[in-house]
């Protein structure tokens, strides 16, 4: 896997921005929209998304692409994991509805006749471009997802081109894909009406859960310790240390268990690919032995990292209170965070007390 870079064609250089600048921008209102409802946004925080975007499209057209297999190579090859799977799916999605709905709301039309006439300079298939396009248009929304979260933690409501910077410097998969130097987000811990689900879409709930929640810790060891760190001789190192507590194990036993569920997920769908007949093993193809992947780490009392942090999380919040209710602690957040608002959301930390709730509500479904 190679971070994205815009690959071989640059698409707003003096002679083609013309005819590529703003192609995406009524279309990025919509996705907006559509993941963060009650937010809104600056036209420059989606024309930074747009620039994204392009960089994305380059790298995908770097190699003269003739086919949608050859796009799903260059996807698999060029992205990191698990967003290669997660993009690939929703373009196979778009690829596969198309004639029956409009899955995607990205101009795929605008797009195919671009890129084959500035681009590629050969005909070819739409399907090839509604895939590329439906990539993008998941990209693009999973960066406003997270840029969103961050600003709802800081309890405002318009996105800027710098919290989209903050919310994808917290975000490693996202770090690893446009390698540069942006920076937070926020977990969107909405308990989902779970009852009416069946296994396979409680499974699929359960990873997309535990991969957000993986990405609140890294905004907490990332972004949030990483501004307290930064404070120098300001802070006592004691207060930072119980601010923080063990979140590392708990980043360590997150990890492990999204492992876990992901090679029982896999195995399950290699099994469906096979095709196999035998009872018991239609059975397993069916349902994922999902709950495996919790019994185990139980009996070696993996989930006890969650203890440790209940039992210190009342010192947490009274060292939290105390460094905040210094002027000098104040000040330092406000001139020095990532982002405008980071005070705000330092001081109403909904992401710290994420943890000790993820963990019961995973349990309890």
């Amino acid at each position: 896997m190679t971070a994205v870079s815009g690959g071989g064609f640059s698409f707003l250089e003096d002679s083609t921005a013309p005819k590529f600048r703003s192609l995406f921008l009524a279309a990025l209102r919509k996705v907006q929209r559509q993941v963060h409802v009650n937010l809104s946004h600056e036209d420059e925080a989606l024309l930074y998304v747009e620039e994204l975007m392009y960089q994305v499209l380059g790298t995908l057209c770097a190699n003269q692409p003739r086919t949608t297999q050859d796009m799903e190579e260059r996807v698999f090859k060029t992205f990191p994991h698990p967003i290669d799977q997660w993009a690939v799916k929703e373009a196979q999605r778009a690829v596969e509805n198309h004639r029956k709905k409009q899955v995607i709301v990205f101009p795929a039309d605008k797009l195919h006749s671009l890129l084959q006439k500035e681009v590629w300079g050969y005909k070819v298939d739409d399907k090839m471009t509604l895939y590329v396009t439906a990539v993008l248009e998941y990209i693009a929304a999973d960066i406003l997802k997270l840029a969103g979260n961050y600003v709802r933690n800081s309890r405002r409501n318009v996105i800027s081109k710098q919290d989209i910077k903050v919310a994808m410097n917290a975000d490693k998969v996202l770090l690893d894909m446009f390698d540069h130097d942006q920076a937070p987000i926020e977990n969107e811990s909405c308990i989902t009406d779970r009852a009416s689900m069946s296994y396979e879409e409680l499974v699929k709930d359960i990873l997309l859960e535990e991969s957000q929640y993986l990405r609140d810790i890294h905004m907490i060891t990332h972004v949030f310790r990483k501004s307290f760190l930064s404070g120098g001789s300001e802070f006592c190192a004691e207060d930072i240390d119980i601010v923080f507590g063990n979140i590392d194990e708990i980043q360590e036993l997150t990890v492990t268990l999204l492992n876990s569920l992901e090679d029982a997920q896999e195995m399950c769908d290699e099994g469906n690919e096979n095709g196999e007949n035998d009872e018991e093993e239609e059975t397993v193809k069916r349902h994922p032995p999902i709950g495996v992947c919790f019994e185990d780490l139980a009996l070696e009392s993996e989930f006890d990292v969650y203890e440790e942090y209940a039992v210190n999380y009342r010192d947490m919040l009274a060292s939290l209170d105390r460094i905040l209710s210094d002027d000098r602690m104040v000040t330092h957040f406000r001139d020095n965070g990532p982002c405008s608002g980071f005070l705000e959301a330092v001081r109403y930390p909904s992401s710290y007390l994420f943890p000790s709730i993820s963990v019961f509500h995973t349990l309890i479904h």
